[in-house]
């Protein structure tokens, strides 16, 4: 297993809070998100990941890996914001407690990224029982990988008060070109959306122009993505 991680890396993706003004656009930084990488193709290593984290001695090295990663990183950039991805599963792992209780000085640092697409071996009772748990340690916590034509809206009304924010996730070219227009202006999505007022709403995968104009369009004002620059 240690074989795996020493081959990881962590690269650094931007989040810009865009806005439009005289079709000029402008930018600011609002923090960058820490993407795991593998040296050997640049990718995230999906089954390495999958193998280490369903253990708990693989979770321990995980979590023991990324402790030190963000530490070094804190003590070099004492002002940087990241966030970082958890799995829901891995909240329940005594490696991951030692993990959030190492973070608790770098919170003004840090952003907890979670999935909210659960496993057969979590319910959504745990699951929102640990995004308050995470809530009550101090942490801010986005509920990542979000359809945003808010396909699991059940999911996400019974989890957003425990939240910061959400990060909507979608093949933007497919939804750009298919989703009608109905979808996104219908009473029952603006609704929802509405409920998200006070929540930070950050659009992944702005890779080109359409995207991010898609994103604009639709009252996501916060993007990540590289398509703006490296943001250091």
């Amino acid at each position: 297993m240690d074989a795996y991680i020493d081959n990881w890396y962590l690269v650094r993706q931007p989040i810009w809070q865009v806005t439009k003004k005289d079709n000029l656009l402008e930018k600011e930084l609002l923090f960058s998100e820490l993407l795991l990488r593998s040296r050997k193709d640049g990718r995230f290593p999906v089954k390495e990941f999958q193998a280490l984290i369903a253990t708990p001695d693989g979770n321990q090295q995980f979590f023991a890996w990324l402790t030190g990663q963000l530490e070094k990183l804190f003590q070099a950039e004492p002002t940087i914001k990241v966030s970082v991805n958890i799995e829901p599963t891995q909240l329940l792992t005594i490696a991951c407690q030692t993990f959030l209780q190492a973070m608790l000085s770098y919170q003004t640092n840090l952003y907890l990224e979670i999935t909210e697409r659960l496993s057969l071996n979590l319910s959504v009772d745990v699951f929102k029982e640990q995004l308050h748990m995470l809530k009550q340690l101090g942490y801010q916590v986005l509920l990542d990988d979000v359809d945003i034509l808010l396909k699991n809206k059940i999911y996400l009304t019974t989890f957003l008060a425990d939240v910061a924010g959400i990060k909507f996730s979608a093949d933007l070219h497919q939804t750009c070109k298919h989703t009608p227009k109905a979808i996104l202006n219908s009473g029952e999505y603006q609704n929802l959306v509405s409920k998200l007022n006070d929540k930070l709403v950050i659009g992944e995968g702005m890779s080109d122009q359409h995207e991010l104009e898609f994103y604009l369009a639709n009252g996501v004002y916060f993007q990540q993505g590289w398509l703006l620059g490296t943001g250091y």
